[in-house]
């Protein structure tokens, strides 16, 4: 069972430990919300290197609290809480945000407003049933695949296209043109958060080589993030990891489940023979049996 009932334990006597990587993510919500403040105030760039920054917090506390062996279940549903204020509310401001810059109007109430504001809803309540799906899924394959698109690697994604699209222009400048942009965008990552599509998990590789080469791409991407340099950079490597992924993913999931059913059959082979076995060994106690019954008859019938 993945959940246990809670334990309070009182602050004082916390190790110390679980604190880095709750602090991490106390500053992963606190940027999430100050995405949030600077869409409203339309600092549609400022929001969208927040989220950025934001991500990078997301992947670091997890590594904290491995490294730490500081795991816990208060961490979990915190870093969920999180996770659903910088990547499922902030990004949804920064769609509209972006929209209302582009003249669509939609702090003003205008009548089209409600064609921004219906997609990015119903992204912020996708990433919510992502984030509890997530928490509650089985350890089938949990510790080594995501189901469906990572909540932070959704809003990573939309942030770094946001301002790859500002950093050339705004090559979308009409008002329909802006609203299928809406809609796609905040539409289609809604409901690639809640797909099946199977995605690698950073993990440690056996092959210390492929380690290495993804510790320097990540360490290079970081610098890029945090120098708020080349967001185009940022988006193709998110886009290849996600393309190149799901292939991965499926072909990994495939073996698995390949695995899964030669060792069923085994199992069902080796049933079949212990009861074999077990047929047999009662055959030959009725035969035993029948052996010893004719010898007490004969031995009867040989007496005067």
């Amino acid at each position: 069972m993945r959940f246990r009932p809670f334990r309070f334990v009182p602050f004082h006597r916390l190790p110390v430990r679980y604190l880095a990587p709750n602090l991490v993510t106390a500053g992963n919500m606190m940027l999430g919300l100050a995405a949030v403040w600077s869409a409203f105030r339309g600092q549609v760039e400022l929001a969208a290197w927040l989220i950025v920054w934001a991500c990078f917090l997301d992947g670091l506390d997890g590594v904290l609290a491995r490294l730490l062996n500081a795991r816990s279940h208060f961490g979990i549903e915190f870093d969920s809480l999180a996770d659903h204020v910088s990547f499922g509310l902030a990004p949804a401001a920064l769609i509209a945000s972006y929209a209302d810059n582009l003249g669509i109007g939609v702090w003003d109430g205008s009548r089209h407003s409600w064609l921004v504001l219906a997609p990015v809803t119903f992204y912020v309540v996708m990433a919510g049933v992502r984030l509890a799906r997530y928490n509650v899924q089985t350890l089938e394959l949990g510790e080594m695949l995501f189901r469906g698109l990572p909540t932070t690697m959704c809003a990573g994604i939309v942030s770094v296209l946001i301002l790859t699209l500002i950093k050339h222009g705004n090559p979308v400048h009409s008002r329909d043109g802006v609203l299928i942009f809406t809609s796609v965008v905040a539409g289609g990552f809604g409901l690639l958060m809640v797909s099946n599509l199977p995605l690698p998990k950073f993990r440690k590789r056996r092959i210390r080589v492929y380690g290495m080469i993804e510790s320097v791409l990540a360490g290079i991407l970081i610098i890029l993030g945090f120098m708020r340099r080349m967001p185009e950079v940022l988006l193709a490597a998110s886009c290849i990891y996600c393309i190149g992924g799901v292939f991965v993913g499926k072909r990994f999931e495939r073996a698995y489940f390949r695995e899964q059913e030669r060792r069923l059959n085994m199992a069902k082979e080796a049933e079949r023979a212990l009861t074999r076995i077990s047929e047999a060994d009662d055959e030959i106690e009725d035969d035993e049996e029948e052996d010893e019954e004719s010898r007490e008859e004969g031995t009867i019938s040989s007496i005067p």
